[in-house]
């Protein structure tokens, strides 16, 4: 009788394979743009982000480009006075201030909030402008 031997499978071992180094393959890092950029880089405002308004916020019938437009000019106004950091942390942050103030929840609709978001940051602006005037025309 003849003796049948089978050979078994062997796998071969698969040493794990360090990151970075293959010197080919590059790691894509997204870096956040400021502030002031993000609009260029991303073809629509910050606010229609947070906001989640979606392609149709600057129609014009149904949209919020004045609204948006009147919080952006506070914003980049803030921002290039250094009151508010040139990020996306910290322009984000100055939102929040500013919902917490007008009385806004996480609840209320985008629109609701824009409008009165809105009309705040226009007063606040009106306000800005007469300390200026006072402060160069005026008697201090």
């Amino acid at each position: 009788m003849s003796e049948t031997t089978f050979r078994e499978r062997v796998e071969p071992a698969v040493e794990p394979e360090a990151k970075g180094s293959n010197p080919m393959v590059s790691s894509v890092s997204k870096v956040e743009v400021p502030y002031l950029d993000y609009e260029t880089e991303n073809g629509k405002p910050y606010l229609v982000e947070i906001f989640e308004l979606g392609e149709h916020w600057a129609d014009r019938v149904g949209g919020f480009n004045e609204e948006i437009q009147a919080i952006e000019d506070y914003l980049k106004d803030q921002v290039t006075n250094r009151e508010v950091d040139n990020s996306l942390k910290g322009v984000k942050n100055r939102i929040k201030e500013i919902e917490k103030i007008v009385g806004m929840d996480k609840e209320d609709r985008a629109v609701v909030k824009l409008e009165v978001m809105a009309e705040y940051v226009k007063f606040l602006m009106k306000k800005d402008d007469i300390k200026r005037n006072i402060t160069r025309y005026g008697n201090n």
